[in-house]
């Protein structure tokens, strides 16, 4: 038989058997059990259009709960509507971040803070470019059926505007209003897909990183009774337009975990599945439920130790005489010991993406518990003037307070489900995959 096995024992059906399954879905009365269509929504997205193309296989499957079915589609409306905002919220966010550029370059004395918001997005803007080419693949992908070719991320190369993002977004919706978009599904998918991906992205080197800044920089001014009230306006900009990109990027890396069947570590759809992409996206089709807060802990440990980064860079750059030795001590140990975990971070993901799956839970508690020593060390220092103890507590490392926060909650559901799971026998499905089996069959993922 064709379809034999399950994924959690590592079986797979093989690409070369695509066109054989489909002539035999053809026929009305074939039908296929629940493993059987596990096995092929982990085996690659040609199999997966295939229990599109023919939802009869699955006629006799239980239905699902209504409750978790209308829960779902609000989840992924949401998500939809989440990308097309995400363009205006793009859009805002640089006009905010020009409007508070132009103010610092106005004043003579604040000049400096200008060149610092130039420098801090020109690094972002490098990072995204080349983490975009990584991950939508530098020969551009491909697709059998598709009537537009996808578009090729060279587009990222023009700054400021939303290029890329307004390309995909117009090219999905042209699929979408099309009679025979069911025929386009993988493109459409991936079309979307990108769009989330770079939500995340821009949160992660745009958002995150100028609202610490620009936060810190307007404090330090309005604390030296230079604040003027126009400028106010484009403070709260900046903070709406992050905080909306941050709460639209958790909506898109929740979709792209929660659908992880037969894609790659970006979220991409894979034709076929065979023995070597097996193993290399073996973390992407773990059907255990911590598997799924693993995933989620990998995109928030990474936010977490980029602001990390910006806000000790920050403290590095103000070191004054009034911080004392041990202080000066404390802060290059937190800054090196960061540093090395995102070393760590790229190294469990590129390099050991099976056995680093569970290091990266581990590494997450490294900084975690260096942030609380901080706080406790800078707590029994008396007060001075070193920006390191001054600013523990200040209004503009609030960023870092929430992605330190939102990264606890992730760690305390994975420690939860891990024990669960110690005790529990694995199930061979979870609510997922059977609400994914549903949406397949309605032909509405």
């Amino acid at each position: 038989m064709v379809l034999q096995g399950h994924p959690s024992d590592g079986s797979f059906v093989w690409g070369d058997q695509c066109d054989y399954l489909r002539c035999l879905c053809q026929f009305k009365s074939a039908r296929v059990s629940r493993d059987q269509m596990m096995l092929m929504i982990y085996s690659g997205f040609d199999f997966i259009k295939i229990a599109r193309d023919y939802p009869h296989i699955a006629a006799e499957h239980p239905p699902v709960p209504r409750l978790f079915v209308f829960a779902m589609k609000v989840f992924v409306w949401i998500s939809i509507v989440c990308g097309w905002l995400s363009i205006f919220v793009n859009l805002l966010f640089m006009s905010s971040l020009i409007w508070i550029t132009v103010y610092w370059f106005s004043y003579p004395s604040k000049v400096n803070n200008g060149w610092w918001t130039i420098i801090c997005y020109v690094v972002g803007y490098v990072i995204e470019i080349v983490v975009t080419m990584v991950a939508e693949g530098l020969t551009g992908r491909h697709y059998e059926d598709q009537l537009w070719h996808y578009p090729s991320s060279n587009l990222k190369i023009i700054p400021i505007f939303p290029v890329f993002e307004s390309y995909l977004m117009a090219l999905a919706l042209r699929y979408a209003v099309m009679k025979e978009r069911q025929r386009y599904f993988i493109i459409r998918r991936d079309l979307w897909c990108s769009v989330a991906v770079q939500q995340i992205f821009h949160t992660l080197f745009f958002a995150f990183p100028q609202v610490t800044l620009q936060l810190y920089l307007y404090t330090t001014r309005k604390s030296k009774g230079t604040a003027i009230d126009d400028t106010t306006v484009c403070i709260w900009l900046l903070l709406g337009a992050g905080g909306a990109s941050c709460f639209m990027s958790i909506f898109a890396n929740s979709r792209l975990v929660l659908f992880p069947h037969s894609c790659n570590a970006f979220g991409f759809a894979i034709r076929n599945v065979n023995p070597e992409a097996r193993k290399r996206n073996h973390f992407l089709s773990d059907l255990r439920p911590s598997e799924v807060c693993i995933r989620l802990i990998y995109i928030h440990l990474l936010t977490y130790l980029i602001t990390l980064i910006i806000v000790l860079f920050i403290h590095l750059l103000n070191i004054t005489r009034g911080c004392e030795r041990n202080e000066q001590v404390m802060l290059a140990v937190y800054f090196g010991i960061i540093l090395v975990c995102v070393i760590l971070y790229f190294v469990f993901l590129n390099y050991l993406p099976q056995k680093g799956v569970c290091a990266m839970c581990y590494l997450s508690f490294v900084p975690i518990i260096m942030q609380v020593a901080y706080y406790i060390f800078a707590w029994h220092e008396p007060a001075n003037e070193c920006s390191f103890i001054m600013y523990r507590f200040a209004g503009w490392t609030v960023p870092n307070m929430v992605a330190f926060g939102i990264l606890c909650v992730y760690l305390c559901f994975w420690i939860a489900l891990s024990i669960k799971e110690c005790f529990v026998p694995r199930a061979k499905e979870n609510l997922i995959d059977h609400l994914t089996c549903y949406f397949i069959q309605q032909q509405s993922l």
